[in-house]
């Protein structure tokens, strides 16, 4: 059974969901407009090889509606807030969708020692919402902006893993 708790991270109520004991940590990031339960069966099927965490970003879910506009950048350190409160062992292997891979791949530039993978799935090309992620941070100093493959008016580029995440 999945069991949600509230913690306070910079003034907002955040839902969060934390199962199982062992390590790794694995971090579940949701897509935009999804909430923790995206990932419930893939978080219970988990639970017995690792601590997995989900959680309801400001606006989703179970956690307090943003008052303000949120960015990539404070989506991040949010992130990091959720697993200081629920006291997830890092590095944490991190599993972003969509919007979740652009905050995803945020966090392990903020944090690179907090990051011992990086899995991301189906994540929002650069530049496909402008309001909603812009640009693909950096993920690593030693890679350069990341682009989409192939999209119009996008670096031919493809995402590429930077070596320290690589198993």
């Amino acid at each position: 059974m999945l069991t949600i708790r509230s913690v306070e991270i910079s003034g907002y109520s955040i839902a969060v969901n934390r199962t199982g004991a062992a390590e790794p940590t694995v971090v579940l990031e949701s897509g935009c407009g999804n909430d923790h339960s995206t990932w419930s069966d893939l978080q219970r099927a988990l639970s017995g090889q690792a601590s997995v965490v989900s959680y309801d970003r400001p606006g989703a879910g179970q956690s307090d509606r943003p008052r303000e506009a949120r960015t990539i950048a404070a989506a991040a350190r949010l992130l990091r807030g959720v697993l200081d409160a629920v006291g997830a062992h890092r590095p944490a292997v991190l599993v972003g969708h969509s919007l979740g891979g652009v905050i995803a791949a945020q966090y392990a530039r903020f944090f690179p020692a907090d990051v011992h993978h990086l899995v991301l799935l189906d994540p929002t090309p650069p530049g496909s919402s402008p309001g909603c992620c812009g640009k693909w941070p950096r993920i690593h100093p030693s890679l350069p902006n990341a682009g989409c493959a192939k999209k119009p008016g996008c670096s031919d580029r493809r995402m590429e893993t930077p070596s320290a995440l690589r198993a």
